[in-house]
């Protein structure tokens, strides 16, 4: 148990992404496709209201999540990889929307690892180690911005980001499954 952060709260941020180029190549022994990707974050973004208390975890949503999302996966990971004993109450507002291609779980999850990151003292280096168990876009948005991506999501490269446009996204009512 880590006395001296529980009781430690956020507002955080969680971006979107385009996916601004996004070719899907070999199928890898590991049942994953090997990508190359021009990924930028854009201004569309959940909000997250995160505080670590002193034991369980806890989370509440506009939207129904499924049992194993990305955020518990987070909380999970990180506290297998640092052996740290907290606590997490997350409450979660949806804007982003969900099998939109979009990125929005693995946004939810880089962002609360870089809160935890910050909050317990992680490396970066570190970080982008859990990033990868979580899920493929996660790493990525560590980053965030404008990068390119390779492998299954695991190697980005930062780009200085993009500046001085405007996108206008049309998002169907079609629920997608990168997976499937």
């Amino acid at each position: 148990m880590v006395e001296d952060r529980s009781e430690c709260s956020a507002e955080l941020v969680s971006p979107a992404k385009l996916n601004l180029y996004l070719d899907v190549l070999e199928k890898r022994a590991d049942g994953y496709h090997s990508v190359l990707g021009l990924f930028q974050t854009i201004s569309l973004y959940d909000t997250i209201s995160v505080e670590v208390c002193r034991e369980g975890f806890f989370l509440e949503s506009n939207v129904d999540l499924p049992k194993n999302n990305t955020i518990k996966k987070t909380y999970e990971v990180f506290k297998e990889e640092t052996g740290l004993e907290f606590g997490l109450k997350v409450k979660l507002e949806k804007r982003i929307p969900m099998g939109s291609g979009l990125g929005g779980g693995s946004s939810n999850a880089a962002t609360i690892l870089r809160y935890l990151g910050k909050l317990f003292d992680v490396p970066f280096e570190k970080l982008l180690e859990m990033a990868i168990r979580v899920g493929s876009d996660v790493p990525f948005f560590l980053y965030g911005g404008t990068a390119v991506v390779k492998g299954k999501g695991e190697l980005v490269e930062k780009l200085k980001d993009i500046t001085g446009y405007s996108v206008n996204l049309f998002v169907p009512n079609i629920h997608s499954s990168t997976r499937e």
